[in-house]
């Protein structure tokens, strides 16, 4: 699913909230009556035009091993950590943890990756 379809699917389920399956609404509309769905589409375009993107989702460890140094994760127990390196670091403390206590909080949002 593209980005541009999960989005209009998660503004066409909102904004059908009070049906009683929107999910399947979704499913249905999208496949015999396409047009009744335009507006979440057209939404979703405008959404992603304005800069919106789906934050990634690091779930493998082998993932996180290939994040170049000076990344800013959030991982599951809420804790940012950045990659320098001797290691991931979390800002206010001292030295470095490895890939392997990491990965113990996996899965992680990349909150900044550096370009080359």
């Amino acid at each position: 699913m593209s980005d541009k379809d999960e989005l209009a699917k998660l503004l066409f389920i909102a904004d059908n909230q009070d049906s009683e399956d929107p999910d399947h609404e979704w499913e249905m509309t999208t496949r015999h009556d396409p047009d009744f769905t335009k507006y979440a589409f057209a939404l979703a375009d405008a959404i992603l035009a304005a800069g919106y993107r789906k934050p990634r989702t690091i779930t493998t460890r082998e993932e996180l091993d290939a994040l170049p140094s000076g990344t800013a994760i959030l991982d599951s127990d809420g804790n940012t950590n950045v990659l320098h390196d001797n290691g991931w670091v979390l800002p206010g403390s001292g030295g470095g943890y490895t890939s392997w206590a990491v990965a113990q909080a996996l899965p992680v949002t990349v909150l900044y990756e550096p370009t080359p």
